[in-house]
């Protein structure tokens, strides 16, 4: 249940289930040019993941369905090395967690590779995100499925911020049905308690 998977599951994933203080949108990131087909490249390299995402890092998404709120999603990064980091998942309301967390270990690769898109389906633009946790300059990834007509994912990846996207946007025939914003970004290498 990470940040991505198969197109259907992304939004899944983040149902169920990317900087404390507002930024200036960082200068824009040349990025190598995108494929007319095959995979398109991604927002960062595996070692850009590792390095913004240091033990005890915890970021937390306001989610939004159907114009209603959602519990907020929480990911906590833990015992990371050179290869990979055991990542803890779990929602909460009000401050309570909801359920069991989830706790999974992924390759900063795997990470790395949640942000793969088919190039054919995918656009790829500069652009800014403003969400509570700050505003952003981004990459934005807008994914529009040939199996699925109207279904339009937006992916704002920060260039500040490498990891999950800040933002994230689900519309079906021009109404939003989802939406994730990041709220709080913990980075500062200290583990924080955890709250189950």
């Amino acid at each position: 249940m990470l940040w991505a998977m198969t197109t259907a599951a992304r939004a899944a994933s983040f149902c169920a289930l990317l900087l404390s203080a507002c930024q200036a949108p960082a200068p824009a990131h040349e990025a190598p040019p995108w494929p007319e087909s095959g995979v398109g490249p991604t927002p960062y390299s595996a070692e850009e993941i590792r390095a913004a995402h240091p033990d005890g890092t915890e970021l937390c998404w306001q989610m939004t369905q159907n114009g209603e709120r959602g519990p907020d999603q929480w990911m906590q990064f833990s015992e990371g090395d050179e290869h990979g980091v055991t990542v803890w998942q779990w929602s909460e309301r009000a401050g309570d967690v909801i359920g069991a967390p989830a706790e999974q270990y992924s390759t900063w690769a795997e990470l790395r590779d949640h942000a793969r898109f088919d190039a054919e389906m995918t656009t790829r633009e500069a652009a800014t995100a403003k969400v509570a946790a700050g505003t952003f300059a981004c990459w934005l990834y807008t994914v529009r499925e040939v199996a699925r007509p109207g279904v339009v994912q937006q992916y704002y990846f920060a260039h500040a911020r490498p990891g999950p996207p800040v933002l994230y946007v689900l519309t079906s025939d021009g109404e939003e049905e989802l939406r994730m914003e990041l709220v709080q970004d913990r980075s500062s290498g200290e583990r924080s308690p955890r709250r189950w």
